[in-house]
């Protein structure tokens, strides 16, 4: 049956059909492959059409390599607004990251007006990231001029593409009043669905065994660290829609902090070696706070580490560095098995 239908739709040698003269070379080259997938042995019925069909096999392999879209061209860029609108839509993802490039980048290299122009075509070609970064340099006001509502609007847009560091700053946003009339419990939803992805990520201890604090049965691994720590934080606090639970703080920040969020590693450590709540532990609040030393070079993070190591009991050093070791290498498998970077 494969014979006819390639006989009828005369594949079975269209390439010499087509270029003659240019694939006499590719024709012997499917000859030795050939025979290295089909090495000799005694005919058999069926053996010449399988021969063929591997041909044709590595032509369409051949050719499809050399005819796939070429990436990016980052030595002839983009400049005109066509330019910048075409490549956005043949790649909007490489046209954001060779944007950020270009505002990242040092001396003559740095072009931060290209570098917006270039978010701005990826984000008019509907790509959620470049949405979310032009919506950050819009907050921010530090290269074009400050638009909050626009900055919302791009948040929004993004969040509702699904991207999750979008809704922490949604969440950022109407809990402070940027762009919208603050509004804590919008800000609460959207750090939840930031916080948990949508309430959805997996917390099965069964096939996350190794990524889990010890004492914990489940962690929300796969959620936006920075909304986790702002959950955190209100339940620390309290707020008119969060009530005051150190336990429930606790919770979130070590699902930020297992993944190498220092912030929320060094509050674990305050909130158990200096303010003693939910409970005063000295030998996990050391273990935290020098991880966080190791995360971030801010200076308040080592004077936590100093008050809590000058508390340590001589009973009790031993077991803070122990601790600290097995937290060290916790977060750094994390931060490899779940591709992340410290933060």
């Amino acid at each position: 049956m494969r014979r006819a239908f390639a006989e009828s739709m005369n594949i079975l040698h269209w390439p010499k059909n087509i270029f003659p003269q240019p694939l006499d070379s590719l024709s012997r080259l499917l000859k030795k492959c050939t025979r290295c997938l089909l090495p000799d042995r005694p005919a058999r019925s069926g053996h010449g059409v399988m021969e063929q069909w591997i041909q044709l096999a590595l032509v369409v392999g051949l050719l499809g390599t050399s005819c796939s879209k070429p990436p990016l061209d980052t030595d002839a860029e983009p400049s005109t607004d066509a330019e910048l609108r075409a490549h956005a839509k043949e790649d909007p993802q490489a046209l954001n990251r060779l944007g950020w490039q270009k505002i990242q980048a040092k001396g003559e290299e740095r072009d931060i007006d290209q570098g917006i122009a270039m978010i701005r075509a990826a984000a008019e070609a509907g790509y959620a990231k470049a949405i979310y970064n032009l919506a950050l340099i819009e907050q921010e006001g530090q290269w074009v001029e400050k638009d909050l509502d626009a900055a919302f609007d791009g948040m929004m847009r993004a969040s509702r593409m699904g991207l999750i560091e979008a809704k922490a700053a949604l969440g950022f946003m109407y809990e402070r009043g940027l762009g919208v009339p603050p509004d804590p419990d919008e800000a609460l939803y959207w750090y939840e669905e930031a916080a948990t992805y949508g309430k959805a990520s997996p917390r099965s201890k069964a096939h996350y065994t190794k990524n889990l604090l010890p004492h914990r049965q489940e962690q929300y691994l796969h959620g936006d660290r920075d909304a986790q720590f702002m959950l955190g934080r209100m339940s620390e606090t309290g707020t008119p829609s969060v009530p005051m639970d150190a336990e429930q703080a606790l919770l979130w920040y070590e699902d930020a902090a297992v993944r190498g969020d220092a912030a929320s590693e060094h509050q674990i450590a305050v909130m158990l070696g200096i303010h003693g709540v939910p409970r005063v532990d000295r030998v996990s609040a050391y273990a935290w706070a020098r991880l966080a030393t190791t995360h971030s070079s801010v200076k308040e993070y080592d004077q936590t580490l100093q008050t809590i190591e000058t508390a340590l009991l001589p009973t009790e050093r031993s077991r803070a560095e122990s601790y600290f070791d097995t937290l060290a290498d916790l977060v750094a498998y994390n931060l490899q098995d779940l591709r992340l970077d410290p933060q």
